[in-house]
């Protein structure tokens, strides 16, 4: 993940697929993701780049509601 921001960060005629690529994984860990690889997307959140917080964001929040649809009780949780 740290390689897909750094991409984003630097190569902007890729940051597109790079950007996609980091929310699909976001996704694919949803239900194991390592506290590493939360800091990683929460440090995204922070960087300068528009694109890099916004892609972060997103693969937190896709991560977010595919938590919630696997455990209904959590929906009403703010991600």
């Amino acid at each position: 993940m740290e390689s897909l921001i750094h991409v984003i960060r630097q190569q902007p005629r890729l940051a597109k697929d790079a950007s996609f690529a980091l929310i699909d994984i976001g996704q694919a860990i949803h239900a194991n993701a390592t506290h590493e690889e939360n800091s990683v997307l929460l440090r995204g959140t922070l960087m300068q780049e528009v694109y890099v917080r916004t892609s972060c964001l997103q693969a937190l929040q896709v991560r977010g509601v595919a938590m919630a649809k696997k455990n209904p009780l959590t929906r009403s949780v703010a991600i």
